[in-house]
C-alpha cells in the first residue's frame, strides 16, 4: 500500500486530502499478515502497531496501541535518535499511558474535577505527567498509582492494609508502591467501604523519588479514590488524586488528608524515612456518632464504647500506659440496634470481671443488659424490665469488685423520673415501678441522660442530671447524693455551679468522683471531690475540641488518672487524659 493512503504528503496536508486507510484499517492489515506469518495472536493481551513511517501515531484504546516508530524511542527523521527529554510524547512516557487505555485504564483526574490529566504523579497523566528523561526510551514515567493498580487487577491485595473494624486508629508503615521486591505493605485502604469491589473508598501508597518515579518532586504519600467506567462520566473508569487539608497532593512529613464524608477518615504523614524506603502514616476513621460515647475502668482497665451511623457498638480497651483498637461488639444472639449512646461498666463475679454493657433498644426504648463471655463475644441481650426510657442509661460499679453495677435511667414521658436500680442480675418480667426500680424523690424535671457514681463499696451513690432552669436560658447540673438501696431519702438536689444543655458525665474510684460537663459554647470540664469532701472548681479541658453531645470519662489507677472521650464539631472521636488536678495532656 501507499503511504499517502495513512499520512499526506505534504505538511500542511494538500486541500481536500482524507487518509484512505484509518488505524483500524491498518490494525486489520497488520493482523492478518502477522497471522500469515504463523503468529498466534490470540495468545496476547492486545496489539501494538509500530509504524515504519512518521504517522505521528501515538494511541491506545479497546483496539489496541498505533504508534510512530520516531516516537517508541525518541528519533529525527533521518533515523538518529533526538535528544533525551521530557514533554515530547515519546518512549514510555506516553506509550506507558496509551497500553494503559489498551487495558482499560482511562485517564487519571484530581478529586472535584472532571477534566483528564489532572494528576501529574500517575502514568495515566502523561499530558502533563513528572517524567524523566531516559538514555534508551527518551522518557519515562511516572508510575501507575495503586487504585488504577487495583482497578486492573495489578495490586496485590494481600498488601495492602485493611481496617479491621469501622472505628479505628492505626500506625502503619507503607514501603513504595512499586518496589515489591521490600517485605512490608504496598499500600493501605481507608473507609468508607463504598469503593470500587466492594473495597474502601481511599487508597494510601507511597512513591519514592526513584527508577519510575525520578521525576516527582519529592517523595512523598498519596490518596486517591476510584470510580469504575459505569460510575464515570465518559465510559472509561478514572482514579482521582485527593488533596491534603493544605491542598497539596502529595504529602510530606504533618500534611493530613481529612475530608469530612460518610463519617472521618484521616490520614497524617509522620514521616518518611527515603534512606530505608519507609513512610509512616496514621489512619484512622470515626464513625459519626447518632449518640455519646461511654466510658468504665476496673482497676487500670479501661473500656470505652460507642454507637456507629446505623446503630450498631463498637468498643475498645486499654490497660494504663497502653492504647486498644476499636473492633466491633459482637452478640451472641439476635442483634438490637440504639439510637442514643449505650452504657458500660464491669460485672464482677467468682469467675472473674467482665465487661457488662446496656442499651436503650431505638425501637421500643426498653433497656438491655448483655455480659462479655470467656471467648470475648457478648451473650445475647436480656431485658432489664419495668421502666421505658428516650435517654441513655447511665451505671456505675464505682471501680471497686461491688458485684454488680448499679444503674440510673430517666423514664419517657409522661413520667420523666428518675429511676435507680440496684440488683442488675437475672430479673425476671416485673410489674411498672417501683417493681426493681426506685424512684429519686423529690424529682427533678429533665428530658436528659443522667450521670452516676457508686462510691464507698457501694453504700453510697452521686447522681447528676442537667435540669431545667426557669431563670436562665441554659440549663443547669445538678446533683444527689446518698444510699443507692433508698433512693427517695437522699440529701437533696444542689446546684453544681455550671451552666450546660447536655447530659454530664461521671466516673469513681477509691471514694473519687470527677465530673465531666460541657457549658453552652461546647467547651469541656471537669470538677473532682473526694467522698466526704467538696468540689475543688470547674477545670477546662482546652479549648481545641467543643462537642455537642454529652463526653464521657474513666477513672483509673485509684482516682488519680483520668481519661475523657468526646466527639467533636467534626464528628470524630477525640480523647483527653490527665492528672485528676494536675496537667492535662490534651485532646488527640
Amino acid at each position: 500500500m501507499n503511504v499517502n493512503d495513512v499520512v499526506p504528503p505534504t505538511d500542511p496536508p494538500p486541500p481536500g486530502w482524507t487518509p484512505t486507510k484509518s488505524q483500524s484499517d491498518m490494525m486489520v492489515l497488520a493482523k492478518q499478515a502477522a497471522i500469515n506469518a504463523g503468529i498466534a495472536l490470540d495468545t496476547f493481551f492486545g496489539i501494538v502497531l509500530i509504524m515504519n513511517v512518521a504517522t505521528g501515531w501515538a494511541q491506545g484504546g479497546p483496539t489496541g496501541v498505533f504508534a510512530d516508530w520516531r516516537r517508541v524511542d525518541g528519533r529525527n527523521f533521518d533515523g538518529s535518535l533526538g535528544p533525551r527529554a521530557i514533554g515530547g510524547g515519546n518512549g514510555t512516557e506516553i506509550f506507558g499511558q496509551e497500553m494503559g487505555h489498551r487495558y482499560g485504564l482511562g485517564h487519571s483526574r484530581r478529586d472535584g474535577t472532571t477534566n483528564d490529566y489532572q494528576d501529574p504523579w500517575d502514568i495515566m497523566s502523561t499530558d502533563r505527567a513528572n517524567s524523566v528523561p531516559d538514555p534508551d526510551y527518551c522518557a519515562r514515567g511516572p508510575g501507575l498509582n495503586a487504585w488504577n493498580m487495583r482497578g486492573r487487577g495489578w495490586l496485590d491485595e494481600s498488601r495492602v492494609w485493611k481496617p479491621q473494624s469501622l472505628v479505628f486508629d492505626q500506625v502503619v508503615e507503607l514501603r513504595p508502591l512499586h518496589q515489591r521486591d521490600l517485605s512490608g505493605w504496598l499500600a493501605a485502604e481507608l473507609l468508607p467501604n463504598d469503593g470500587d469491589g466492594g473495597h474502601g473508598r481511599y487508597l494510601i501508597e507511597f512513591r519514592l523519588k526513584e527508577a519510575w518515579d525520578a521525576g516527582i518532586p519529592r517523595s512523598a504519600v498519596f490518596v486517591h479514590r476510584f470510580l469504575s467506567a459505569t460510575e464515570d462520566n465518559d465510559g472509561w473508569p478514572h482514579s482521582y488524586i485527593m488533596s491534603g487539608t493544605n491542598g497539596n497532593q502529595d504529602l510530606v512529613e504533618g500534611d493530613i488528608f481529612a475530608p469530612a464524608v460518610n463519617g472521618a477518615p484521616r490520614v497524617e504523614v509522620l514521616k518518611i524515612d527515603e534512606n530505608n524506603k519507609i513512610a509512616t502514616v496514621q489512619l484512622s476513621f470515626a464513625a459519626t456518632l447518632k449518640g455519646l460515647p461511654a466510658m468504665a475502668a476496673s482497676g487500670n482497665r479501661t473500656v470505652a464504647v460507642t454507637t456507629t451511623p446505623d446503630g450498631r457498638l463498637v468498643w475498645t480497651s486499654w490497660e494504663l500506659g497502653s492504647s486498644g483498637t476499636w473492633t466491633d461488639v459482637n452478640i451472641n444472639g439476635p442483634s438490637r440496634a440504639t439510637n442514643v449512646a449505650p452504657a458500660v461498666s464491669f460485672r464482677t463475679t467468682e469467675g472473674g470481671t467482665s465487661v457488662w454493657l446496656a442499651i436503650k433498644d431505638s425501637g421500643n426504648n426498653q433497656i438491655y443488659e448483655t455480659l462479655q463471655q470467656p471467648g470475648g463475644n457478648f451473650g445475647a441481650w436480656t431485658l432489664i424490665p419495668g421502666v421505658s426510657t428516650n435517654v441513655s442509661p447511665a451505671v456505675s460499679d464505682g471501680n471497686l469488685a461491688v458485684g454488680y453495677p448499679i444503674m440510673a435511667i430517666v423514664a419517657a414521658p409522661p413520667d420523666d423520673s428518675t429511676y435507680i436500680n440496684v440488683d442488675l442480675v437475672d430479673q425476671p418480667i416485673s410489674p411498672p415501678p417501683p417493681g426493681y426500680w426506685k424512684a429519686v424523690t423529690p424529682s427533678l424535671f429533665t428530658t436528659m441522660a443522667p450521670a452516676l457514681t457508686i462510691v464507698d463499696q457501694g453504700r453510697y451513690m452521686f447522681l447528676a442530671v442537667t435540669a431545667i432552669n426557669f431563670e436562665s436560658a441554659n440549663s443547669r447540673i445538678i446533683i444527689n447524693q446518698g444510699n443507692p438501696y433508698t433512693p427517695d431519702q437522699l440529701v437533696g438536689w444542689n446546684s453544681a455551679s455550671f451552666d450546660s444543655n447536655l447530659p454530664p458525665a461521671m466516673a469513681a474510684a477509691n471514694n473519687r468522683t470527677v465530673i465531666v460537663a460541657v457549658d453552652p459554647s461546647g467547651a469541656i470540664f471537669y470538677d473532682w471531690w473526694d467522698l466526704g469532701g467538696g468540689p475543688h472548681g470547674w477545670v477546662p479541658m482546652g479549648d481545641d475540641v467543643r462537642t455537642k453531645v454529652a463526653p464521657a470519662v474513666a477513672l483509673v489507677d485509684d482516682g488519680k488518672y483520668m481519661f475523657v472521650y468526646a466527639q467533636g464539631l467534626d464528628g470524630r472521636l477525640y480523647l483527653n487524659q490527665a492528672n485528676v488536678g494536675g496537667s492535662i495532656i490534651g485532646w488527640r
